[in-house]
């Protein structure tokens, strides 16, 4: 079948005349040649749209890989604070505080009582105590905030130190803590 095609095709290439063989073998060439060029365009346009695909999936994949870190490092500290609480289940923010400026040496201004609860997360909540001290000086500051350092399930939140005159310095804190809920 396949012997037959060619066959004709050979018998109606042999009788044309040489001006009509060279205009079809011309046109022939040319559908060649732009088929070719618009394979080459399309091969070209495909292999661009794959490039900027891989290039979006490795953004993607990058970001997972940092996020995936991120949550790593969150589990991590989610277990640290859970085996904090676990050790010290009994703390409370306002015994600690009222036992600190006992040991310091230290009076509050009045309204340090009042305290802010809010939800960090599923699991935790964070209770915030805020004080204000006046007549300090820096020594006594520096004392404060190195003792408030050592209790591991309190931290600072925001410290404004304010100078009152007479060498003497007023000291805003807001200190907090974590409470499983």
């Amino acid at each position: 079948m396949l012997k037959d095609v060619i066959v004709k095709i050979a018998e109606i290439i042999q009788s044309l005349d040489s001006k009509k063989f060279q205009q079809y073998l011309l046109l022939f060439l040319i559908c060649i040649a732009t088929s070719v060029v618009a394979l080459i365009f399309y091969i070209n346009n495909q292999s661009l749209e794959i490039i900027k695909q891989t290039k979006r999936i490795e953004t993607f994949a990058n970001k997972s890989v940092k996020l995936l870190s991120s949550f790593q490092k969150l589990k991590q500290e989610e277990t640290r604070i859970s085996e904090m609480l676990e050790k010290d289940k009994e703390f409370n923010i306002k015994s600690y505080f009222e036992q600190f400026c006992k040991d310091q040496n230290l009076t509050p201004e009045s309204g340090w009582e009042d305290t802010k609860i809010q939800d960090i997360s599923e699991k935790f909540s964070e209770i915030e105590l805020s004080s204000t001290f006046k007549g300090l000086t820096t020594d006594k500051i520096v004392s404060i905030l190195e003792a408030l350092d050592k209790k591991k399930i309190i931290y600072t939140k925001e410290v404004i130190v304010k100078s009152e005159g007479n060498k003497k310095i007023s000291l805003e804190l807001n200190l907090a803590t974590i409470k499983a809920k």
